[in-house]
């Protein structure tokens, strides 16, 4: 969450979720984290992403395809 804050162009929906700034809220931004739970996955997953894709830039795909 903390990372959609700082890269996406939708910084207030985190804030809009939270409640707040997500390092303010550190518990309920890692509970909504698709970085929280990847080894859960089940199924194979496709991850998309675009080079102009301002809502989940490249680098949120990146840093979920390393985890």
């Amino acid at each position: 969450m903390t990372c959609m804050w700082g890269l996406s162009d939708w910084q207030s929906w985190p804030e809009w979720e939270l409640g707040g700034l997500p390092w303010r809220h550190r518990q309920d931004a890692a509970a909504q984290s698709a970085q929280a739970t990847p080894a859960q996955a089940a199924t194979p997953t496709l991850i998309l992403n675009a080079d102009h894709d301002r809502r989940c830039p490249i680098g949120m795909g990146t840093m979920y395809y390393r985890l």
